[in-house]
């Protein structure tokens, strides 16, 4: 009579079971963990009703896939679905309802699957609602924390029954996972940007240099700042002349020539002389061995470009900086007298002018580099091996050319002047 009794329960549960339309259940990998110490990775299974309905589960495989080159030999620890879980036994049976799950992994392949078995036909625990349950932990060894785990759900294996007899519940959703065991974002090229921002950039995931400059992806491209050097809408990372100066990124490399803080690969103005690496191209004005767009003195005259500029003082279609035969300044290029300052550099407010040869002086200018005139002093006074004095209290560091001037007003003499402010 008891077993009778016992089989007209279990026909019950089954039509009970039958009867109901059958719910989803969603899985998901959660909880990842990296222990760097032992190199070991792990996460939670974990199981919940998507659709709200509450549902007892019943046999059950979990079956997923990972890489192998990031993680291997899976282990696994129930936590709920086990012998030792407090859940019903049949009537008259000192029996518990599930059998231990055992875990099977090819550590070739990264094919593994968790499976439990119900001992008992139509009784099922414990029940499933809409909140996360935890029902294991897989935890593996890492062989690569820099590649991917890709996890992720076998969803024609994986299966969930209401009991052995009864069909399966319907798979809602089964969330993989994705993440280095580091918990950083996957990037197959190891580069320092996530596969994700490549996509969006259009990038190369599987390549460190998407445009083969030299520079890695990651070097080129930083969150948040400006990644397009020269404006011209094509991203660094993508760009083969990252500072459109006419020069090859892998060219220029990451040497920084004028020591601004600014590798040449990115600067306009290599050798920060003001005349733009563009314009400078590819000429050696002096032959002195030094490309014009890393010489700070392109035509080898003494004065640094950033000095001569770009001005044209003699008209004859030469700029200055290019220009050997002019200084930046109004010149002649004969002097006839020598001509000597004192103190020379100088801080002070006065220098004394010392003119080797018999003349009358009837002027004195005074230039910066540029060719532009500071100062005029008339003289009007016969001099012989005599000092003149001129007044420097006005003038600032720099450079200075000091012209001396005779009654026709013909340059005979001049004297450069260095003051140190």
């Amino acid at each position: 009579m008891k077993t009778k009794s016992l089989f007209t329960l279990l026909v019950a549960l089954m039509i009970a079971f039958s009867a109901k339309a059958q719910t989803q259940f969603d899985l998901q990998f959660g909880n990842p963990t990296y222990k760097e110490v032992v190199d070991s990775f792990c996460v939670t299974i974990q199981i919940r009703s998507s659709d709200e309905q509450v549902f007892s589960i019943g046999s059950h495989t979990f079956f997923f896939n990972y890489n192998t080159n990031s993680i291997n030999f899976p282990t696994y620890q129930s936590l709920a679905f086990d012998s030792t879980y407090l859940c019903e036994v049949a009537p008259g049976y000192n029996l518990p309802i599930y059998f231990r799950p055992r875990l099977g992994a090819s550590t070739d392949s990264g094919d593994a699957n968790v499976t439990t078995i119900m001992n008992l036909k139509g009784l099922g625990c414990p029940e499933v609602s809409g909140e996360w349950i935890d029902a294991g932990i897989v935890c593996f060894a890492v062989i690569d924390p820099t590649a991917s785990v890709n996890l992720q759900w076998n969803t024609d294996k994986t299966d969930v029954n209401y009991n052995e007899d009864l069909p399966r519940h319907e798979q809602g959703e089964l969330m993989g996972l994705d993440v280095r065991p580091d918990g950083k974002e996957p990037d197959a090229d190891n580069d320092g940007l996530s596969d994700a921002l490549e996509a969006e950039l259009t990038s190369n995931p599987d390549s460190n240099d998407s445009d083969g400059d030299g520079i890695l992806d990651g070097d080129e491209y930083a969150e948040g700042a400006n990644n397009d050097t020269d404006g011209d809408e094509l991203l660094d990372i993508l760009d083969r002349d990252d500072d459109g100066d006419g020069l090859l990124t892998a060219d220029e490399g990451t040497t920084d020539t004028d020591d601004d803080g600014i590798a040449d690969y990115l600067d306009p103005d290599d050798d920060g002389d003001s005349v733009l690496t563009a314009d400078e191209l590819p000429t050696d004005t002096d032959g002195d061995g030094i490309n014009n767009h890393l010489d700070d003195d392109d035509d080898g005259d003494g004065f640094p470009t950033i000095d001569e500029g770009t001005g044209d003082v003699d008209g004859d279609g030469v700029p200055d900086y290019l220009d050997a035969e002019v200084t930046g300044i109004e010149e002649e290029l004969v002097r006839l007298l020598a001509v000597e300052l004192y103190p020379n550099p100088t801080n002070g407010d006065q220098v004394r002018i010392l003119i080797d040869g018999e003349v009358q002086v009837s002027t004195l200018k005074v230039y910066n580099v540029k060719g532009a005139l500071l100062q005029e002093v008339a003289v009007n006074k016969q001099v012989a091996s005599e000092a003149l004095n001129l007044s420097t209290g006005h003038l600032t560091s720099g450079i200075y050319f000091i012209n001396v001037y005779d009654a026709a007003s013909q340059l005979v003499g001049q004297a450069k002047l260095v003051m140190t402010r």
